[in-house]
């Protein structure tokens, strides 16, 4: 057979192997973006990153930061992200630093999203975010909203789980919190703050009997203050 003819029938097959293996994602280079060089004074939200209200299809989650984000379109309103823009977004409309960034998109998209595509939910199922090829991690990626990677118990504003609602904000545990805050001042390695935090686990555990608080979900919970 001549060579070109059999380079022509590698090229048919392998389209054909990588489209059955694949189920025609094909990848796309995933880059990590420059760190912005502007230092000067910004207004956050500026005329550019009005708010608008998400609609019924965009997706939110349980995370404050991120829905904030879409909401003034620092990241695309529908909620459906990639790994720059969700780095790139944070960066701008939080200020925060590409080292906390990035490890968090990594984990989101990694976790809970398709990396074949480079896009995650920042809420739940949506069909923008397609199953991983093979549906190797199921019938459906879930978005960061599903419970046990990204997402977590032991939330300082949304309920566990197993309890109800792990989406949407809870009053009642964000007054805990400020009444805690009051009672024991600071969040120091020792004092009554962590006789209070071991408390809490305990009793949270009385009300989830299948709670978890394990490495998957650490990375995540310790960031959740961070965002101002």
């Amino acid at each position: 057979m001549k060579p070109f003819f059999t380079l022509v029938l590698f090229q048919i097959l392998y389209a054909i192997v990588s489209a059955e293996v694949q189920d025609g994602q094909t990848g796309v280079v995933i880059m990590l973006p420059p760190q912005p060089t502007d230092t000067g004074l910004k207004q956050i939200p500026d005329a550019d990153h009005p708010f608008i209200a998400p609609g019924p299809n965009d997706q939110r989650g349980p995370c404050p930061a991120m829905n904030t984000l879409a909401n003034h379109a620092y990241i695309p309103r529908n909620g459906i992200v990639s790994f720059e823009e969700a780095i790139l977004g944070t960066m701008e409309g939080l200020n925060m630093d590409i080292s906390i960034v990035g490890p968090l998109a990594a984990n989101a998209l990694l976790m809970r999203g398709n990396p074949f595509i480079n896009k995650f939910s920042i809420g739940g199922v949506s069909p923008l975010v397609p199953p991983l090829p093979g549906k190797i991690d199921g019938p459906e990626v879930g978005g960061i909203a599903k419970h046990g990677r990204f997402e977590g118990d032991a939330s300082m504003t949304r309920s566990d789980a197993f309890i109800g609602d792990n989406r949407d904000f809870q009053d009642i545990l964000y007054d805990m919190d400020l009444l805690q805050l009051g009672k024991f001042g600071d969040n120091g390695p020792d004092g009554n703050n962590t006789v209070f935090n071991l408390a809490t686990m305990i009793g949270v555990m009385q009300h989830n009997t299948i709670q978890t608080f394990c490495s998957t979900t650490i990375t995540s919970t310790a960031n959740r203050p961070l965002p101002p």
